[in-house]
């Protein structure tokens, strides 16, 4: 699978990890913020695969790379938004955490072999 499509892939999930956020607490936020977050990643993972904007791939690299550490954040502190519900917030922050050191993972390995 080419890298472009992960990405994509990743967007989606978020996407996906937002309405059901929405879903779960009744709250448009999650669906705004992950929205917000999961539309500009498929935007660069399309511009990518594309080649539209030049040398994405550095770009993208670096998107990733602080989704990681952002969802990795929101999954073991505390969030606001989702204070009273706790286990559902790691799960949904988690698997996107997951989702998106595998991702970045890939990335980097593309990034630096040959």
């Amino acid at each position: 699978m080419k890298l472009h499509y992960w990405v994509i892939a990743l967007g989606a999930y978020m996407l996906l990890m937002g309405i059901v956020g929405y879903v779960r607490t009744g709250s448009p936020t999650a669906l705004y913020i992950n929205g917000g977050i999961a539309l500009a990643t498929i935007i660069l993972g399309y511009l990518w695969g594309k080649d539209l904007a030049g040398s994405m791939g550095t770009v993208v690299l670096v998107w990733v790379a602080l989704n990681t550490v952002m969802l990795g954040y929101m999954t073991f502190k505390r969030i606001a938004a989702h204070a009273e519900t706790r286990a559902g917030s790691e799960l949904i922050f988690g698997s996107m955490a997951v989702f998106a050191m595998i991702v970045l993972i890939q990335l980097i390995r593309h990034r630096f072999s040959g």
